[in-house]
Formats: C-alpha cells, sequence, structure tokens
C-alpha cells in the first residue's frame, strides 16, 4: 500500500484489525434453495469477480449447526478457494445485504469470515479489498494450481493505511452512493433485457395485428409471412481467413472475432480488439467486411449473431465466424435478428456438425430457414427491437462511467490523495 499517506492515517495490518475465521464444511445434499427458516450460506457462487454479493448465488443451510457458527453483520466476507484457472474469485469481498440477516448467516469452508476487532469500520475494510491493489495481493497469495487457496499467514500480514474512524464512515458513504448507482443501472439493464426477449418471441413469432397463422420449418407464423432458405436471400457466404496472426499489429483494421459478437444485441463489441493489416490480395478483399454483412459464429459458442453497420471502415472477419452478405441489404437487420432468435438457435443447434468440436459448415449456414414479412411489418419490428437494443446500449455506458468513477475515486480515497470533509455531502466529492 502507498506510504504517501496523511500524517494522521496509521499504517496496520490485516490481523491487527480482525480475527479470520473458516465457515463451515458441507455436502451438497444440506444445501437448499428455500427451507423455511433456514440461514442464508454464503459460498464461492455468493461473490461477484469484481467484488460484491451475487444475490443469485443464494443457498440454505438445512442441517444442523452451531450457533458459535453463525455470522454477524459486523463481518466481511472473502473468498478463500477459486477453482477457476485466472483466481478471479479469490479474495473477492462481500456484504450481505441487510434485508438478509433475519434468518441467520452462515458461510462455507471456502469462504472466510474477517470478524472486526477495532479501529476498522467493516464498510471501508470493504471498499479497500474491492481496489486493484489489494485484488493483485490476493492473487499472488494464492496458493495451489487447479485449486487456489489464500494463504492466511500472509493475509494477516498485510498492511494497508487507516483513516480516523470518522473518515472511513465518509469514505465508505461515497464509494456506496456510487455502488448504488451501479446496482440500479444493472437492474435497469437486467429488465430492458427481459424486456427485450419477451417482445423478440412475440414479435417474430406472431408479427403485428396477425390472426391466422401457420406451421414453417421456423415454427408457427403469421399466414402471410413467406420462408426462404439463407441461400436464397444472400449473394455470397464464406468463412474468414487462418492464419493471419503474421498480420496483427497494435493498430489497423479490426479482426472481427467471436468474441466481438454478443447474444445481448446484433451490434458488434470492440471492448478486446485485435488488429490486422492484411496485404492487398484475393483473400484480404474475401474477407473484408461491408455494411450489412451478417456475421455468425461457426465454433465453440454456435450462432451468435452480429450486423455490421455503416460506419464500420475497414474490418476483417477470423475463420470461427461465417460472413453472410445479401442481395438486399436493407434486410440484413430483421435476418440478424430472426437469426439470433430462439427459433433460429434451435436450427443452428440441429445443424451442428458433430465431431471433437462443435462447429456448423458453410451449407448448414446457407440451409438455414428465414421468415419473410412484408417490408412495412419487418421495418417496423427492427426498429421496435433496435429501440430497446439502443436503450440498454445507453444504460450500459451509463454503467461504465460509473465503475470509472468507482475505480478512480477508490485509488484516490483509499489511499488519502483525496481527503474528505466528514461534514462533506457525498455529491460535492463524486
Amino acid at each position: 500500500m502507498s506510504r504517501n499517506a496523511p500524517d494522521d492515517w496509521d499504517t496496520v495490518m490485516v490481523g491487527d484489525v480482525v480475527d479470520i475465521r473458516r465457515g463451515i464444511t458441507y455436502v451438497a445434499s444440506e444445501l437448499t434453495d428455500d427451507k423455511g427458516d433456514a440461514p442464508l450460506y454464503v459460498n464461492m457462487k455468493s461473490f461477484l469477480k469484481d467484488g460484491g454479493y451475487n444475490v443469485a448465488g443464494e443457498k440454505y443451510y438445512g442441517a444442523e449447526y452451531r450457533p458459535s457458527d453463525l455470522a454477524s453483520r459486523n463481518e466481511l466476507f472473502i473468498a478463500n478457494t477459486d477453482v477457476t484457472p485466472a483466481g478471479d474469485i479469490i479474495g473477492a469481498p462481500a456484504l450481505v445485504p441487510e434485508d438478509r440477516w433475519d434468518r441467520g448467516v452462515l458461510c462455507s469452508h471456502h469462504v472466510s469470515r474477517l470478524v472486526i476487532k477495532k479501529k476498522v469500520f467493516r464498510d471501508y475494510l470493504y471498499y479497500l479489498f474491492c481496489s486493484n491493489q489489494v485484488r493483485r495481493f490476493m492473487k499472488q497469495i494464492g496458493r495451489g494450481t487447479t485449486v487456489k487457496m489464500l494463504d492466511g499467514d500472509a493475509l494477516r500480514k498485510l498492511n494497508f493505511l487507516l483513516p480516523p474512524h470518522s473518515e472511513q464512515q465518509k469514505i465508505a458513504t461515497i464509494l456506496s452512493s456510487v455502488d448504488d448507482v451501479i446496482e440500479k443501472t444493472r437492474a435497469q439493464i437486467e429488465k430492458l433485457k427481459d424486456l427485450k426477449t419477451g417482445m423478440t418471441q412475440e414479435l417474430l413469432t406472431q408479427g403485428i395485428g396477425h390472426t391466422e397463422f401457420k406451421d414453417s420449418p421456423v415454427g408457427r407464423i403469421p399466414f402471410e409471412w413467406d420462408v426462404y432458405p439463407l441461400r436464397e436471400l444472400a449473394s455470397f457466404v464464406t468463412s474468414g481467413s487462418r492464419g493471419w496472426a503474421k498480420y496483427y499489429s497494435k493498430s489497423g483494421a479490426p479482426f472481427i472475432r467471436i468474441g466481438n459478437l454478443t447474444r445481448d444485441h446484433i451490434n458488434l463489441r470492440f471492448t478486446d480488439t485485435v488488429y490486422v493489416r492484411p496485404p492487398d490480395s484475393a483473400e484480404g478483399r474475401r474477407t473484408r467486411v461491408q455494411a450489412g454483412d451478417i456475421l455468425i459464429s461457426i465454433t465453440a459458442d454456435l450462432g451468435v449473431i452480429g450486423v455490421i453497420n455503416d460506419s464500420i471502415g475497414e474490418a476483417y472477419v477470423n475463420q470461427h465466424v461465417s460472413l453472410v452478405r445479401l442481395n438486399e441489404p436493407s434486410q440484413a437487420r430483421w435476418v440478424g435478428h430472426f437469426l439470433a432468435s430462439d427459433n433460429s438457435q434451435k436450427q443452428f443447434i440441429a445443424n451442428n456438425d458433430t465431431g471433437a468440436k462443435s462447429g456448423l459448415n458453410l451449407t448448414a449456414i446457407r440451409n438455414m430457414h428465414i421468415a419473410m414479412p412484408e417490408e412495412w411489418e419487418r421495418r417496423k419490428i427492427v426498429s421496435l427491437l433496435d429501440s430497446t437494443d439502443s436503450a440498454v446500449a445507453e444504460k450500459e455506458i451509463k454503467l461504465g462511467q460509473a465503475l470509472n468513477l468507482k475505480k478512480a475515486l477508490m485509488q484516490d480515497l483509499l489511499t488519502g490523495k483525496v481527503r474528505v470533509n466528514v461534514d462533506q455531502k457525498e455529491s460535492e466529492v463524486a
């Protein structure tokens, strides 16, 4: 931890301020999704990778336990064990929400309880353990290969900066207010995604205003809709180039891989981008994308869809992605949404070329069936689905901004680089 701290801040060791206690051993049959008044059981699934409590991982303990095994509200939980190769969860901290404590809280032997002894405010310690500096330390003291475990002695000797108690509380309150924004934004994103799922299912199977329906190769659809194999709608179907690692560059044209596709929507994401500078050759021209092209993952996670927009510029696809160029590029977003729908995903599963590795060949892609409404209805449905995707994208930008703000505040406040006035409002600091 930084030593350039204010004079009234102390340097202490973790072992000076908390007792580290392991939880109880369990067997799977003792855990339940809910069982009357059984206590909440904090386990490895209770932790989010970047720190925080995962509601989706909740389990309850349905067997006998000792009252001394119950945790108290003034405790911080950290993941003590991690089976992931990257060790992403090890050392992750979590605070159990206040509304979960009435039934009691236990934790597994894969979790450590940090029982506060003195000096430190629990929520301040939580944010300290969320910081990048401490998380890196946690990974360093993880022992083992297949299963990583925290070295308790090394953890007890970890030094950190401790401001006066009132300042600890103020720092935790400021960071908590940002966490509230993050949590609410994530909830809004999930709500919009659920709305999109329902809209997609309804609009792509029932259309707008139809009363008569028929069975088809893509399931039950409006009577007026036609169904075509993709080969009749496309002028060109190919897959990307192999062996282009020699063309990788720090800048240049994006090299689109499966990681640039997402099941959240049919737009590309470029949070992890590889760039290439390929030669001007027939192979390069074959795999260069154009606006309106549809991209489909054909290995590993099959059937993830992306549609190239007008602003893409020069970009290429790799061998794990199929490129489909339609006769009518204006149909691309309809076809993209339709291929991403549940009924089309069943087609991808059925066409999986089973073997040592899952995969789709180009013949299977050409034989995919697409339902086609009239143009007015197609445009209306695409507009509705795209507007929901845009709303999600806006919320994700807001989420990213809140996460960056929290990261910056943690760096400043937990090191004393920026001091807080204990009488100051959170908004005046953030």
